[in-house]
């Protein structure tokens, strides 16, 4: 039976418990992240598309990479530990308190290659989590590997750009009057309506990525893609 985890120290400064190193057999580096502000580690190419979900999700506050080290014993009652890949910072519905999910990124293959050395581990982050009302997830390819993905990528370096307000106006007024459209014949009508149409492009984009304007960002955004405020 699994012992009682615990916390160990975290490193803010790189905002990881443990040190990156090179892998020959996975991408590894640091991403710019838009929600933390500075740049995040990674350890796959899935982790690294897991953060653009991140980065986009208009309900995350923010995350943490490898935020803390949890200690436990295995079944032997061997002393072992184990760093979650997440700890992510939902916002918080009506009278409700903030989520917070840790979680364990992993391909499909790796998770049924090494399960048995990893469930102590998995096990021992979902007591920690229980404790602490929150949720503990592995998220494989089949979750992040989706339409969302590609959308967040899209949307992602239209948020990097600065925020200005006056074409963010523009562009809301322009959906209320129109009602519910496609955003090809949105973008047709507010080329037609304005002078600055970069600025009102990257605007219409954030504020997609916000859902301040509502569409399905479960299927991949194209041109027929319906939108409405």
């Amino acid at each position: 039976m699994l012992g009682k985890p615990d916390i160990g120290a975290s490193n803010e400064d790189t905002l990881s418990v443990r040190r990156i190193r090179p892998n020959r057999r996975s991408v590894t580096g640091f991403h710019p992240s838009l929600k933390t502000g500075k740049m995040v580690g990674f350890e796959s190419s899935l982790e690294l598309d897991f953060i653009y979900c991140l980065d986009v999700h208009p309900a995350v506050i923010s995350f943490e990479w490898q935020p803390l080290e949890i200690k436990f014993s295995d079944s032997s009652g061997r002393a072992r530990h184990y760093t979650p890949d997440f700890l992510i910072h939902y916002s918080a519905a009506a009278n409700s308190p903030e989520r917070r999910v840790l979680c364990e990124v992993k391909f499909l293959a790796d998770l049924d290659k090494d399960w048995n050395a990893l469930k102590p581990g998995l096990a021992a982050a979902g007591s920690y989590a229980d404790e602490r009302s929150w949720r503990f997830t592995v998220y494989s390819e089949h979750e992040i590997r989706t339409h969302y993905l590609w959308n967040a990528r899209f949307l992602w370096t239209y948020c990097r750009s600065p925020v200005l307000q006056e074409p963010r106006a523009r562009v809301l007024k322009l959906l209320k009057t129109s009602g519910p459209t496609t955003i090809a014949d949105f973008c047709a009508k507010f080329r037609r309506s304005t002078s600055s149409e970069s600025d009102c492009i990257v605007a219409f984009w954030q504020l997609i990525a916000e859902q301040r304007i509502r569409t399905d960002l479960s299927a991949r955004l194209d041109a027929r893609s319906r939108i409405w405020k």
